[in-house]
């Protein structure tokens, strides 16, 4: 049954609090406000992300390292016309598709992301060409595009044409060069970014014309949320205007739609202030995604509290309604309201992790986290084939891999043969973890991602402050979290819970005080034992001097943000051990027996290669049995199906990347008592 809105994910996560004192409170998603001062004023105090360098990886560094290197750092090289378009708009001879001129932003914005996981020298030179080709081709009147005057922005829809994506594709080269200013700080990538955002407000803004008169607004109506970013960036009034306008009027402008051969108008906040899912607006492709940041931005900026409510409805929406096994989004193009459809587009996936990393920002839920680690493990790194060079156009649950080089290989040109929507963008959904990784608030950080790694950041006052990660998850579930800083004041750490660990440990300092910690309830006056905090009291705990803790064990409650809060010392150590066992998502849809097996973040799946068919069915007490063993994947495990033979599942990246036919969605016994989870806030795909 298809639902409007079924809110799964509750705002308030318990945590437990460590700062002298032991405390258990409840972590609200209300945000307090505050302003920034000579930027643009902002009204809530959302999460920023302030990483300096991941220095990623373990097996999933190695992925991204090598993607790095074999497409990020060669493409001006493997595509030296990527710009000719761009250089030259009035020759007619250059083949252009309509979203020609997303190419380089798509790229430059995974470059800047990219960055950020190693600092790699070479690829900072990439970024940093890209910039200056993008400043060297701008037209005199700061047009940044791809298209001569007489069909640039609404001329060629006014001319009876199909129209262009213009302010689509500069809204992407926009960005990538707004995100390369914030990593490295290029003063010049920020003011050819201003100069084109000018251009569009002169023509669009002041000229009185709705973005949609281009047509194809669900893709052009993204330049709304440059806007919104320009102005918490400069505090120009006329950015917080533009955008205001674009989301409040353009978003309800009809234009005549390519697709469904109607004349519609997206309408998005209205639907989702009236409870309707994005699937049942009037306009819900996948570009979309990217207008609908907007709604944080504004939220941010005002404190309106209908754009809260329209970016919560519209990713609980999507959530429920559109989000496949595999942690993309929307099946084919766009959503429908089946989240067991036959694939999703690699844009698809990039453009949902993208918009759901600003609805973590504002809504602190780590439920969230866990959906966007779900993608990454599964869609994003699934978008990525043999050879860590070139992406997938389509992921399915079931079947298999074709690059978007030869799926969409009319989308490129001469001089530019790997240009597609997707193999531009792919790079940027295998880094969009940069973005989530590591969130901060003032003196507070929020550990999202979980792997190898050691993470560079700051915190209030330009302290440094280092989280190593030494691991081999999601191999194991365990993880031992090193604290180094200078900062001698407390600072709050929030580490993610995830929904799928039903029994986690957290020890600092190994356990110092023995291990588990009892504790008096101020409140009910007698002894307990702190294991998740939901006793509804507020708890505190002393060492025997009245100071500082600096041991102890816990276990914490899945799908909240565990919250420590203290001096950190020089060798200070978390050892967090999360709960492995497999858990499953049962296909809701008719009379089928399927389900996906997961392990931690994992989809498991198997190739349906030699003599194993893809039908084959399975006990799920096979499952539960599971031991990882060796293997080509990041993890590998051996089930017996219903006829005895051995079958080999591994990660759902593995299964698929060298193009073999793979399953994901298993069938098993259709006898079996499959028991759902209890707890309404636990993701569908989190059962056990």
């Amino acid at each position: 049954m298809k639902k409007s809105i079924k809110k799964r994910i509750k705002q308030a996560a318990c945590s437990i609090i460590i700062a002298g004192t032991l405390t258990c409170t409840a972590i609200s998603c209300k945000n307090t406000t505050d302003c920034r001062g000579p930027k643009g004023e902002i009204k809530v105090n959302a999460l920023q992300n302030h990483l300096k360098n991941m220095h990623l990886g373990g097996a999933v560094g190695n992925i991204l390292t090598q993607n790095e290197k074999n497409w990020v750092q060669k493409v001006l090289t493997d595509d030296p016309g990527l710009f000719d378009g761009f250089a030259n708009p009035e020759d007619d001879s250059i083949f252009k598709t309509m979203w020609h001129g997303e190419f380089p932003g798509k790229l430059l914005t995974g470059i800047a992301q990219s960055y950020l996981l190693n600092n790699d020298p070479e690829t900072k030179h990439t970024g940093d060409a890209f910039a200056e080709k993008l400043k060297a081709v701008q037209q005199p009147d700061g047009y940044l595009g791809p298209w001569k005057p007489d069909v640039r922005y609404e001329a060629d829809a006014a001319a009876g044409s199909l129209g262009k994506w213009d302010t689509w594709g500069q809204y992407h080269c926009i960005y990538g060069l707004y995100r390369w200013y914030q990593v490295t700080g290029s003063r010049s990538a920020f003011e050819t970014a201003k100069r084109a955002l000018d251009n569009i407000y002169d023509h669009f803004i002041d000229g009185g014309i709705s973005i949609a008169a281009q047509n194809w607004a669900e893709c052009n109506l993204a330049i709304g949320h440059a806007f919104a970013l320009f102005y918490e960036e400069t505090g120009d009034n006329r950015y917080l205007d533009a955008a205001k306008r674009i989301v409040d009027n353009d978003w309800n402008d009809e234009y005549p739609d390519f697709y469904s051969k109607k004349t519609l108008c997206c309408g998005w906040l209205n639907a989702a202030l009236e409870g309707r899912a994005y699937y049942e607006s009037g306009q819900p492709r996948w570009e979309g995604l990217y207008a609908l940041e907007t709604l944080a931005s504004l939220y941010r900026i005002t404190g309106e509290v209908k754009y809260f409510q329209a970016l919560e409805n519209l990713w609980k929406g999507m959530c429920e309604n559109d989000r496949h096994n595999t942690g993309s989004f929307g099946t084919g193009e766009g959503a429908t309201g089946d989240p067991y459809g036959s694939g999703s587009e690699t844009c698809n996936t990039v453009a949902w992790m993208a918009f759901s990393t600003e609805y973590l920002k504002i809504s602190r839920d780590p439920r969230v986290a866990d959906e966007l680690e779900l993608s990454f493990f599964n869609a994003a790194l699934g978008s990525l084939l043999e050879g860590e060079r070139n992406f997938t156009y389509m992921n399915d649950s079931d079947g298999s891999r074709e690059p978007a080089l030869k799926v969409l290989e009319p989308h490129s040109y001469k001089g530019a043969r790997d240009m597609s929507c997707c193999q531009a963008n792919g790079n940027r959904g295998l880094s969009q973890i940069a973005e989530w990784a590591l969130l901060s608030d003032n003196d507070s950080l929020y550990l999202n991602y979980y792997g190898a790694c050691e993470l560079e950041t700051t915190v209030r006052g330009g302290y440094k402050m280092t989280i190593k990660q030494t691991t081999d998850y999601p191999r194991s579930g365990a993880i031992k979290i090193s604290i180094s800083t200078d900062c001698p004041e407390e600072v709050t750490l929030f580490f993610r819970i995830p929904s799928w660990s039903d029994n986690t440990l957290l020890t600092l300092n190994g356990g110092l005080n023995g291990g588990q910690v009892t504790v008096l309830d101020g409140l009910n006056g007698g002894q307990v034992t702190v294991l998740d905090g939901l006793n509804g009291g507020q708890v505190t705990v002393l060492d025997a001097n009245g100071g500082q803790v600096n041991g102890w064990q816990v276990k914490a409650a899945p799908g909240s943000y565990y919250v420590v809060k203290r001096v950190w010392n020089k060798d200070d150590e978390i050892d967090l051990t999360l709960d492995m066992s497999p858990h499953f998502w049962i296909m809701d849809k008719g009379n089928t027996s399927k389900l996906s097996v997961y392990y931690g973040p994992l989809l498991l799946a198997f190739r349906a290669v030699n003599s194993i068919n893809k039908s084959t069915r399975f006990d799920i007490e096979e499952f539960r049995g599971m031991v990882c063993g060796d293997g080509d994947g990041l993890v590998n495990f051996t089930a017996t199906s219903v006829t005895g033979k051995d079958v080999i599942l591994t990660d759902y990246y593995t299964a698929g990347k060298s193009g073999d036919a793979y399953v994901s969605w298993v069938n098993f016994k259709s006898d079996e008592l499959i028991v759902h989870s209890d707890k309404s806030d636990c993701p569908i795909w989190c059962d056990r």
